[in-house]
């Protein structure tokens, strides 16, 4: 059986990198999100494209 040592740290290792990807998508979401509702903003001013739309 490993140390007690051994086991808290792989626990908190796990853990951090559980939350890193929890984090990292939650940020492309809220920057998709962003995204979008900036287009949504921006579509109504005339002259206006955003690039690679036509």
């Amino acid at each position: 059986m490993p140390p007690l040592t051994d086991i808290l740290h792989r626990t908190l290792v796990v853990g951090l990198l559980g939350a890193t990807v929890a984090g990292v998508g939650v940020g492309w979401g809220v920057h998709k999100d962003t995204l979008r509702r900036g287009q949504e903003v921006c579509s109504g001013v005339p002259g206006h494209r955003f690039p690679g739309k036509l």
